[in-house]
């Protein structure tokens, strides 16, 4: 991909209080343009984001714009009563040529679907339909 833009949105740091949305730099991030983007490429991470030992459940939503579409992805977390965490990846692309639909959707065995079921964003998603992407 070719002059890759991300912002990615902590839906959980957002507080709306009175109507009145606080400062969108707490909650949202956005990263320097990246100018050609591989699978090799990210061999480190954009940031890093703390949980403290009481946050049972994070959610993220990443936006990436690039020469070739853009791309929605919706991240969920959730912590194992085990340890470590279990993830929920829902990712919709829209190309330039007018095809849009879900490209990819990776739930893992321990994540508790029915997070899902009530997650207004991932129920939304879900009514596109699935494309196909050449690997």
């Amino acid at each position: 991909m070719f002059q890759v833009n991300v912002a990615i949105a902590d839906l959980d740091a957002a507080k709306f209080e009175s109507g009145q949305m606080e400062d969108i730099s707490v909650w949202r991030r956005s990263f320097p343009a990246i100018d050609f983007l591989t699978r090799a490429s990210l061999w480190h991470p954009l940031t890093t984001y703390i949980a403290a030992p009481a946050v049972e459940y994070r959610r993220f939503n990443v936006e990436i714009f690039s020469r070739n579409g853009g791309f929605f992805e919706l991240l969920r977390v959730k912590r194992l009563k085990g340890g470590g965490w279990a993830t929920a990846i829902l990712v919709s692309a829209s190309y330039f040529n007018n095809k849009r639909g879900i490209v990819l959707e990776k739930i893992g065995n321990s994540f508790p679907r029915e997070l899902l079921s009530v997650d207004k964003d991932w129920v939304n998603m879900k009514k596109l339909k699935v494309i196909k992407v050449a690997q």
